[in-house]
């Protein structure tokens, strides 16, 4: 019983640990791509590559990047305008469909889900200029830096995103 015990303590941290890893990164401040100078600078997309998606969605995507140790691509965007944006940040039938599509080979990767669901933003009311997150699984370490990938959330399509 003490051995048995001494392992559901463990199970339990590492559940904990993997959880607060998890919301620290959904809650850390995020870099955007064209607004803030600095290292990536170099991979800066202007504002207006984006515009199709501000004026269809209301929405910018600001970054996209590997975290955790690279077995995660952590994605980023703005919302521009609240109203157009709520049919992407729902989770009805339409948007149950998300993934991360790595264009050189069209490889998909999911969101992972959790106890706590999937690790991505949803929300009733979007905030205007709140930036809203979603994990994808980077099963292999397959996305490297640099790459072009694709993130499709049912009909909402952001292509040609490189890696940061």
């Amino acid at each position: 019983m003490g051995l048995r015990f001494v392992k559901q303590q463990k199970a339990f941290f590492m559940a904990a640990v993997f959880f607060f890893s998890v919301l620290s990164l959904l809650l850390w401040p995020g870099m955007s791509f064209g607004e803030e100078p600095g290292p990536t600078a170099k991979n800066a997309v202007p504002g207006n590559k984006y515009q199709v998606l501000e004026d269809q969605w209301g929405v910018r995507p600001t970054s996209i990047r590997l975290t955790a140790s690279d077995y995660f691509v952590d994605f980023r965007y703005k919302i521009i305008d609240p109203e157009k944006s709520k049919a992407l940040l729902s989770r009805n039938k339409e948007n149950r469909e998300v993934y991360l599509l790595l264009q050189k080979t069209g490889k998909k990767f999911p969101v992972p889900i959790t106890k706590v669901g999937p690790l991505r933003s949803t929300t009733l009311s979007p905030k205007k200029g709140r930036q809203y997150t979603i994990l994808f699984s980077n099963v292999g370490k397959s996305i490297k830096k640099g790459d072009k990938v694709s993130v499709v959330i049912g009909k909402f399509k952001a292509e040609n995103l490189t890696v940061e």
